[in-house]
């Protein structure tokens, strides 16, 4: 699984130390996450997008599962990433579930369009 410590500056060269204590909750997993999405993505935004395998994103404030969202289409299989969904890793709760679809959805019409 891999986790992304998000939001730390660090220099473009050079050393540099992290040092980072934060406690995580996890009350939902990685495949929980990444089936809750697909099924909302069934659901609520496209038959044509799927689920990839989410990984954790932990920052100050909070910490998510990021799940990424594949198109595909019948006729050529796997089209591309066209965005991602976070999933508090705590509620489950999608996060910003309008914006998200919105910008799923234009994404997808994008890459469709090339």
């Amino acid at each position: 699984m891999t986790i992304v410590l998000d939001a730390y500056v660090i220099p473009e060269k050079g050393e540099f130390e992290i040092n980072f204590k934060r406690k995580v909750n996890l009350q939902v997993t990685a495949e929980e996450a990444r089936r809750l999405v697909h099924r909302w993505l069934l659901h609520q935004v496209s038959y044509m997008m799927g689920a990839q395998s989410p990984e954790l994103v932990v920052n100050q404030e909070s910490a998510v599962w990021r799940v990424p969202v594949m198109l595909t289409a019948s006729h050529v299989g796997p089209v591309g990433v066209v965005g991602h969904v976070e999933v508090h890793v705590e509620t489950g709760a999608i996060k910003d579930v309008t914006l998200c679809k919105a910008k799923l959805l234009q994404c997808a019409q994008a890459l469709a369009a090339k």
